[in-house]
């Protein structure tokens, strides 16, 4: 069973291709406590849905957003959920451009992630960005790197394509 789990709307990021209801910069975070409670909402109705199955399927929850490890208790929650069953598989769909001391993080509590990597950022962020796909990549973490295309930026993107997939 795969849950997607959208944090919210804040994003460290402001695309141009990324309608403005999908993403801003002064929404609430939502606290530990709130994201506990969701949690085990979702808990209990897997629960429930698997009582009336013949084959209980294992929990995948992916986190969404905006971005989602630009909530301030990101990391908390996954330590969370971890503790609470081991069993879930967890994983992110991200930007990419959390601070590199995360990825111990990242191999401790995910199973996956997805980056998306916007040629539009900032160059500082794209450094970042390029640097935590490198370190993840020398990790056991299921990884996707999805470059998003922009026809002001394709040069750039041509290159990455290269970068990643010689």
């Amino acid at each position: 069973m795969m849950v997607t789990w959208d944090l919210g709307r804040r994003c460290n990021y402001d695309c141009t291709y990324c309608l403005s209801i999908h993403h801003n910069n002064y929404s609430r975070h939502r606290t530990l406590e709130e994201c506990i409670t969701v949690f085990e909402f979702i808990r209990e109705y897997v629960d429930i849905y698997n009582e009336h199955r013949n084959t209980k399927f294992p929990t995948t929850i992916n986190f969404t957003g905006g971005e989602p490890t630009v909530n301030p208790y990101f990391w908390d929650i996954l330590e969370y959920i971890k503790n609470v069953d081991s069993s879930i598989k967890l994983s992110v769909t991200s930007n990419g451009a959390f601070n590199i001391k995360y990825i111990e993080h990242v191999q401790k509590y995910l199973n996956g992630i997805t980056i998306s990597y916007h040629c539009e950022a900032d160059q500082t962020l794209k450094d970042q960005v390029i640097n935590n796909i490198l370190m993840i990549s020398k990790t056991n973490v299921w990884m996707q790197v999805n470059l998003m295309l922009h026809s002001d930026y394709f040069e750039p993107m041509k290159y990455l394509h290269r970068y990643f997939l010689p």
